[in-house]
């Protein structure tokens, strides 16, 4: 697969992600021979077998300011975007990626999610196994293993944002461009992956662990702790969303400036 490097969005407070993603990405993908860029900030990480970049960005103020300087040093034209806590959990299907990559070439699409979108209704058959989004809504953009334009996803990830920021008003964003964007029917998947990831706001989900350590990964899971879904009352709701408040507000002005062609999408 030409012109196509692996991008694992990360950074070094998931230094302890990157020993059991590729190992896992080495049990389950051992032909892989795509450039791998780890995005990291001051540290870098090896592993045998596999041609690992780590882009040492520099500490930066925010997710989307470092997830756009990991971009820059991306020499392809396209990327293979996987998050750091998306572990394969089984073996990579590489006629299926192969067709998914021709598929994003031939239809000159600006991204090709490797997961079913099953929230997405509009849209219409491209190929088989592939449909294209036909109107906006939710859901447009995420964060899910896909095939992405570089030059495209830059505008879906402000630099003020982080990812959950990113993937509720890109998703608004799309609305604005003309970008295509397409997603694989289940049955068609590449990578077989838990699609919450392993971690939510940065705690292991408990239910993720004895898959884990089946396939051979034992870490000291309570270093970092286990996330307890809870119902949030309204006070801690508003609470949360507080902390975050200024950068939404940025993003919401962005996105005004958009509606009104006073920015463009590019």
């Amino acid at each position: 697969m030409e012109n196509l490097t692996l991008f694992v969005s990360s950074s070094d407070g998931y230094e302890d992600c990157w020993y059991p993603f590729f190992f896992l990405l080495r049990k389950f993908w051992p032909i892989c021979d795509l450039p791998i860029i780890l995005n990291t900030e001051a540290k870098s990480f090896a592993f045998e077998g596999l041609n690992i970049t780590s882009t040492k960005t520099g500490k930066q103020k925010s997710f989307g300011k470092t997830f756009h300087a990991g971009l820059e040093q991306v020499s392809t034209d396209n990327i293979l975007l996987i998050m750091i806590d998306y572990f394969i959990m089984k073996d990579v299907n590489e006629i299926y990626l192969h067709d998914a990559y021709n598929t994003f070439i031939q239809e000159r699409l600006d991204a090709l999610c490797l997961v079913e979108m099953t929230t997405i209704k509009e849209a219409t058959p491209l190929q088989d196994n592939v449909s294209l989004v036909s109107g906006p809504g939710q859901n447009r953009f995420s964060f899910q293993a896909a095939i992405w334009k570089k030059s495209s996803i830059k505008k879906y990830v402000l630099g003020h944002e982080n990812p959950w920021l990113s993937e509720c008003f890109g998703s608004l964003r799309y609305k604005y461009t003309k970008d295509r964007i397409a997603f694989v029917g289940e049955s068609a998947e590449p990578f077989k992956y838990l699609h919450t990831g392993a971690l939510h706001e940065g705690k292991w989900i408990k239910e993720t662990i004895p898959q884990l350590e089946e396939l051979g990964v034992i870490l000291d899971w309570e270093k970092r702790g286990f996330y307890e879904w809870k119902h949030l009352s309204l006070a801690q709701r508003i609470k949360k969303r507080r902390k975050t408040a200024i950068q939404e507000a940025r993003s919401r002005a962005h996105l005004l400036g958009l509606k009104y062609g006073l920015l463009s999408p590019d």
